[in-house]
Order: C-alpha cells, then structure tokens, then sequence
C-alpha cells in the first residue's frame, strides 16, 4: 500500500510539472463572410454569398503558407455547396501571413466552379476571384468581397493533460486491484 501511494504521489507530481512546463493550444478558428457578383460571361450580374472557417494553428507569417478549411458553405444559383462539393480538400492561402483567398474547386457541378487565391504580386489586377463554366453556355468570372472576420480564440488546454490523465487513472486502478 505505502509503494502505490509513492507512485501516484510521485505520478501527481510529474503530471503537475509537465502541466505547468507545456504549451497551451494557441489555434484559434477564423471565420469568414464573402458575397460577390459575375462579372462576365452567360450568368454575368448574378450574385452570391457564402462562409468558411479555418485554424490559424501553426501560421508562422512568413513565406507561402496554407490551411485546409475546417467549413465552407457558398449559396449560389439556389443551390448551397459545402466541404462535400470539393474535388479536393479546400483550404486558406497566405503570403507572409496576408490572406490571399481560398482553393475550392467543384467541378462536377453545373456550372462547374472554383475560387482561385490571389498570387500576392500586390499588382492590381491580382486578386481572388471566383471562375465558372456551364455546361452549355459561355464561363465567366466574378469578384468576391471579404463581409466580415471573426476571430473565435481557442481555450488553451495543455497537452500535458491529455497523457497525464490516462496515466493517472491507470495508477489509480492499479492500486485499486492491488488492495482488494
């Protein structure tokens, strides 16, 4: 009995200093609301809207760098596509920490579609834009406008946590058997 009480005194006090030495979770979900117009081909003047969201875990602000999209939800020609639509997973793009726009294609759609990020010139005429192409009929493009961002900050849990409960519990049960 005194050996298993050592071991979980011993076990509370690791578990106590790898809570205390371990970073927290710092990602932080991000939320995005757009709406734009065509401007130009068969469907030219039609409007639409739509949201995302990503983690902004990890985001160094330095070089090329991408994140997938945790949701998306675009509304356009009364029909409302999501994650599911993608042909591949969608995701955020930056350029030393600037938003450059979104990847997401949807190509077995009519029309079929996709928003294409800027490449980060800061030239005028390199911005994100929305492409499409019906099935009959003549492909376009659209501009889209950034409506709001919204932050939502993570509430930091150590990582430490997550290995020293199962742990704790472990040694816990093992004295339980060993006393009975």
């Amino acid at each position: 009995m005194l050996n298993a009480l050592h071991k979980l005194y011993t076990a509370l006090l690791l578990g106590g200093v790898l809570i205390l030495l371990a970073p927290g979770a710092q990602a932080a979900r991000v939320d995005y609301t757009f709406s734009g117009a065509l401007d130009s081909g068969e469907l030219n003047g039609t409007s639409y809207t739509g949201s995302f969201s990503y983690f902004d875990g990890n985001l160094n602000n330095s070089g090329l760098e991408s994140r997938q999209l945790s949701a998306f939800s675009f509304s356009f020609l009364a029909n409302t596509y999501d994650l599911n639509a993608a042909d591949f997973k969608p995701s955020a793009e930056f350029l030393d920490g600037l938003f450059l726009g979104i990847n997401f294609t949807s190509s077995f759609t009519d029309p079929a579609l996709a928003f294409i990020s800027s490449a980060g010139t800061g030239l005028p005429d390199d911005v994100a834009y929305l492409a499409y192409a019906p099935a009959f009929g003549d492909a376009g493009f659209g501009s889209f406008t950034i409506d709001s961002v919204n932050t939502v900050n993570a509430v930091p849990v150590p990582a430490a946590l997550w290995l020293f409960a199962p742990a704790l519990s472990g040694l816990l049960l093992s004295a339980r058997r060993k006393a009975a």
